[in-house]
């Protein structure tokens, strides 16, 4: 046989195989979202792992961690949780072969199931385990055995425990913006009033020169505070004989109030009227807003 031809007869045999075993290969468009979701777009999540169950919905412009008494939700941890879905870029197609899922943490128990839904459609998709450089993971849409290379590590982002995806905000509002604070003990009130931009002071009715840096020490607190965790069983007889209450009022009119009540001896339980919880703060904070009229004196330099 002509070296020609025979050249010919193993190059066509080469490519013969090469196709038969290409077209076994996963072959799929790559640099596009794992997803077509914006977070605009996106009203309810769901969010399983071994740990929890989570599930937020949008409600008006907020998000509520759901349940039978709805909470507010972190919008931070929200908004970062929305905006992996268009960091989800298909990298590479890794397998379509079921029996590897397990490899790539993409169904079971490792992986983190996250069922949202956008513009009225319900989708789930499976976060799976970080890839060799820990700048990409591996994710598979439900209902699909393809097992994309994604960029970035999102598993993280929403593997937290339901605590984490509630807001521990206390309160918050300007610190300059509070025109008025009491604070009442069993015996005691306090009041606080600023009606300029000089605080006046009062002990039940009985006025007193008290400190600036002392009372915007306890303003500037209020006006910022977060709970170290939740309480959400807490019996309303509790807080009939609170240890301290306090009233904010601020100079649009609104008003928050708390009242104090000791847990050990390393925390006190907070009650906000209005809010859907009750909250914990660390004996630090709690010493700071109970300060007795003694706390608040001007201190006086001695005589030289």
């Amino acid at each position: 046989m002509n070296r020609a031809l025979v050249l010919i007869v193993i190059l066509a045999a080469l490519i013969g195989v090469y196709w038969l075993v290409d077209k076994n290969e996963p072959v799929a468009k790559t640099n596009v979202p794992l997803v077509q979701a914006d977070s605009a777009s996106i009203t309810y999540l769901k969010i399983e792992s071994t740990s929890d169950t989570v599930e937020l919905r949008k409600e008006g412009d907020g998000w509520k961690v759901a349940g039978a008494k709805p909470y507010p939700a972190n919008e931070q941890n929200v908004g970062r949780a929305l905006a992996k879905f268009s960091q989800m870029t298909r990298k590479a197609l890794i397998t379509d072969k079921p029996e590897r899922f397990e490899e790539f943490e993409v169904d079971g128990d490792k992986s983190v199931h996250v069922t949202f839904t956008s513009k009225g459609k319900e989708q789930t998709i499976h976060l799976g385990k970080a890839g060799p450089s820990f700048q990409t993971s591996y994710a598979r849409v439900d209902g699909d055995d393809d097992v994309w290379e994604v960029g970035g590590n999102h598993s993280s982002t929403f593997r937290r425990p339901e605590a984490d995806w509630r807001d521990k905000t206390i309160t918050q509002f300007p610190v300059d913006s509070v025109s008025k604070l009491t604070v009442t003990f069993p015996g005691s009130q306090l009041i606080f009033s600023r009606p300029d931009s000089v605080w006046a002071a009062s002990e039940n009715g009985t006025g007193f020169t008290a400190s600036k840096t002392q009372i915007e020490r306890a303003t500037r607190l209020l006006s910022r505070m977060s709970t170290v965790e939740f309480a959400d069983t807490l019996s309303d007889s509790l807080f009939e004989a609170p240890e301290c209450a306090l009233i904010v009022e601020l100079r649009d009119g609104s008003t928050t109030e708390l009242k104090l009540v000791k847990r050990d001896d390393k925390q006190f339980y907070l009650r906000k009227t209005g809010a859907a919880s009750d909250f914990v703060i660390y004996n630090s904070t709690a010493e700071v807003l109970m300060r007795k009229k003694d706390e608040y004196l001007e201190k006086t330099a001695p005589a030289s």
